[in-house]
């Protein structure tokens, strides 16, 4: 079941935070063009959850209606606001879908590092059916 949690506007983005309690995920799904403020403003609605905080649920981050709008050097901004969120994130998961090439190249960026940065484990895909599949095992 899916339930419908805090849609987020800002300036130019929509973020619609879903949890799937079957499947035990919190879903977050961009639309737009996204700045990196607003990724961590999402993490600070995330957080909030006590499906994240005290239930474990993992995170499914959807990108495919989105287009990140800044620069690979600003990806350290969202490395900080992670970094201040460690102690949620160790031994999580998390499955991204990105079909643009800008965002799959920062996606694995994020990837490459979060395990080792933070105990998080960060995987990104093409599609909705793969992400769920490695989110789940």
């Amino acid at each position: 079941m899916y339930v419908l949690k805090r849609p987020l506007t800002m300036e130019s983005v929509i973020i619609d935070i879903v949890i799937d309690h079957e499947k035990k995920a919190i879903c977050r799904y961009f639309k737009g063009l996204i700045k990196t403020d607003e990724i961590c403003e999402s993490w600070q609605q995330i957080i909030t959850m006590p499906e994240f905080t005290n239930l474990g649920y993992n995170l499914l981050t959807d990108y495919a209606e989105a287009e990140f709008d800044f620069p690979i050097s600003k990806t350290e901004d969202i490395w900080k606001c992670l970094d201040n969120l460690k102690n949620l994130l160790t031994n999580r998961k998390e499955a991204i879908i990105a079909v643009t090439p800008f965002n799959t190249a920062v996606n694995m960026l994020f990837e490459k590092d979060s395990y080792r940065l933070l105990n998080y484990w960060v995987k990104t895909f093409s599609t909705r059916e793969a992400a769920i599949d490695w989110l789940m095992k």
